[in-house]
């Protein structure tokens, strides 16, 4: 069966925003395993016949399948909260690839006040923030990261959402604010609540985006309830609310386009070259450093 046939009907099983098919992708490549068993069973064996980086004679493997415990294993994230300064380059990289942070807000705080201290204090003026990967969670935590990117106070959420209605005035603003050269790395998985720090970030003009389309847009359906249904047993996740951040004339069907299109090639993730963020650092060492403030 060709690869193309078999991506095109799990895909037809895999949900997403609009038009978008970014995290449609993203998503099944993240969880290529699980979809697969889904869909087409659990054999007792794996044979495959491959050629080695297409050069070579045809190699013949017999693999044995991993347990359906061992796949749900794979199935959670880590989260990922880093901060590192490249001397050299005099840039700070800044990655953050979830938002969830629901029961520990205040480290999601302490690190992005830590991060941000250190900024000012070594007069740091180029800012890399890695998004990729990362498919949201609480809007507290995306807004507050918000309040130290933003030029002057803004609005978070358009309207009054129950425990969120604090996000629908403007977002008190720290005095160590960044406000040197930003570059935000994004890809297919951002989603939910980074779409909308996305969407915001782009309509007030808050740097430069470098990678791929973002998965969520300005708005995204959640509150979700999960229903068991009675005779299938199959779980029906609905969607009870609808969240939309304060931005105009910005489209509901696509996601946040970047200034710069990176997508990495087949080659660099078999090398592990990061081929986005080289793209920064490159771009940053040709740019001349000369950097506004507010």
């Amino acid at each position: 069966m060709p690869v193309a046939e078999i991506v095109a009907t799990l895909m037809e099983g895999i949900s997403g925003d609009g038009f978008n098919k970014g995290y449609r992708l993203d998503r099944l490549e993240r969880r290529f395993y699980l979809l697969y068993a889904r869909n087409y069973g659990y054999p007792d064996e794996f044979r495959l016949s491959y050629r080695p980086h297409r050069v070579g004679d045809l190699q013949e493997r017999v693999l044995s399948p991993v347990s359906l415990a061992v796949i749900g294993e794979q199935s959670h994230q880590k989260s990922l909260l880093t901060f590192e300064v490249l001397e050299e380059e005099s840039v700070a990289v800044l990655t953050i690839n979830n938002f969830s942070y629901y029961d520990d807000n205040e480290r999601f705080r302490r690190f992005t006040d830590s991060a941000f201290a250190r900024i000012d204090e070594l007069k740091i003026r180029d800012l890399v923030l890695d998004l990729r990967d990362n498919d949201g969670g609480d809007p507290f935590t995306s807004s507050y990261l918000l309040s130290y990117l933003a030029p002057r106070q803004i609005t978070y959420f358009a309207k009054l959402y129950g425990q969120y209605f604090s996000l629908a005035l403007p977002l008190p603003q720290p005095e160590n604010r960044f406000t040197g050269s930003l570059y935000t790395l994004t890809n297919g998985r951002c989603f939910s609540s980074t779409g909308h720090l996305c969407a915001l970030m782009k309509y007030h003009n808050i740097g430069t985006f470098v990678g791929s389309e973002t998965g969520g847009t300005y708005t995204c359906n959640d509150a979700v309830k999960i229903t068991t249904l009675e005779n299938s047993q199959l779980q029906a996740q609905i969607a009870r609310a609808t969240f939309r951040v304060e931005v105009q004339g910005m489209r509901r069907d696509r996601g946040i386009q970047p200034d710069h299109i990176v997508e990495p090639r087949i080659e660099d993730v078999i090398n592990g070259t990061d081929t986005v963020k080289e793209y920064v650092l490159k771009l940053l060492a040709t740019t001349p450093k000369e950097h506004s403030g507010d």
